[in-house]
């Protein structure tokens, strides 16, 4: 009978938690955006490229995304619903023409054949970058390419939002609270968490629904809180726990072979990247000087990147915070149910042009 080597196997994972602790420390230090998911995605990646041949199991990543559908749907403020209802007409058009003007990008990118299917509609897609890449998968895209491109755009206009904030408008200095790893916390609440998790998780996995378990506690975590029936309680930890089994999910999967192809692809990808933080700028020009509020502020609502990454450079500067969450809200929310109908209209458009781009790795 053959009996597995347990300690070659433990010996594997425990290079894996060290690569990412590693990685997510030095990510922490430098101030990248979404380190708690980018640094077991970087040691994921390292060590698949390596040949380290393991996977995560299906549990394991159901019971993640019901934990990060929680989060996001405590993250949705419903104290931005008093000035989105007076002015939706407004938000509205601003996140269309957004979220066109990134569409637009990602389809010239596919009809160029510089991507696969529909990764770069995922990948330029200005919704949340974690919610894009777990959909991607289920419509036909890479999601360790959207993965590349979500992360690295958030990178590019957290830096250049900070710049700004700093130089060009004087704002103070962006500081940010050091995190309470092991707070106290309800144990109701934390219980009431997760089950929505696991519950939701199960149920949108059940019903077959394209992401259901992210889109499932999401969705009965906004209504259960709008009545006031649960108490969302999210620890550091925990969320810690989910992005590292979500990041290593991704990273894992890289091989040699698709890394060099992704870094092959940069130049294009930054370019996409530029081209639309320019026309978001400019989008923000038009919007400061029709309703007279500051640039700043008007850059950071219509800003392509996280609104985590967002809200922590207003919060710290001169900008008013309400409207740029409000916006940011409106259109993360838009965009996770308009980019699948994106995706397959892409689907669609592409069926009748015939394909003689180099394969995927």
């Amino acid at each position: 009978m053959h009996i597995p080597d347990l300690s070659r196997h433990a010996g594997k994972w425990l290079l894996l938690a060290g690569a990412t602790v590693l990685f997510t420390v030095l990510f922490e230090a430098i101030g990248l955006p979404a380190s708690l998911f980018m640094g077991p995605m970087a040691a994921g990646i390292l060590l698949g490229a390596s040949g380290f041949q393991y996977s995560i199991t299906l549990p394991f990543t159901l019971g993640a995304q019901g934990i990060v559908g929680c989060m996001l749907a405590a993250s949705i403020s419903f104290g931005a619903l008093g000035p989105l209802l007076k002015s939706w007409p407004l938000f509205a058009g601003v996140v269309v023409v957004i979220l066109v003007a990134s569409s637009a990008v990602g389809l010239m990118m596919t009809r160029w054949q510089i991507l696969p299917g529909t990764t770069a509609i995922w990948g330029t897609s200005p919704g949340g970058a974690l919610p894009m890449i777990l959909m991607a998968e289920t419509y036909g895209g890479d999601p360790r390419l959207v993965a590349f491109m979500q992360y690295l755009r958030i990178s590019c206009i957290a830096v250049v939002g900070s710049i700004i904030a700093h130089f060009y408008l004087h704002a103070a200095a962006i500081s940010i609270p050091a995190p309470v790893w092991f707070p106290a916390f309800h144990g109701l609440a934390l219980a009431e968490t997760a089950g929505l998790a696991i519950i939701g998780a199960l149920f949108g996995e059940w019903l077959g629904v394209p992401s259901g378990a992210l889109l499932m506690p999401l969705v009965l975590g906004v209504g259960l809180r709008s009545f006031d029936l649960i108490d969302i309680e999210l620890p550091r930890w925990l969320i810690a726990s989910s992005y590292a089994v979500l990041g290593w999910n991704i990273g894992l999967r890289f091989t040699r072979p698709i890394l060099i192809y992704a870094v092959r692809l940069l130049p294009q990808i930054l370019l996409a990247i530029a081209g639309l933080m320019l026309f978001c700028g400019a989008l923000a020009v038009v919007l400061a000087r029709t309703l007279n509020i500051d640039l700043l502020t008007a850059y950071l609502a219509t800003s392509p990147g996280g609104f985590d990454s967002m809200a922590i450079i207003a919060a710290s500067s001169k900008a008013d915070i309400s409207f740029v969450m409000t916006l940011q809200t409106f259109r993360f929310v838009m965009s996770m149910f308009l980019a699948p109908v994106l995706a397959r209209s892409v689907v669609r458009f592409m069926a009748g042009i015939p394909s003689d781009g180099a394969p995927l790795p």
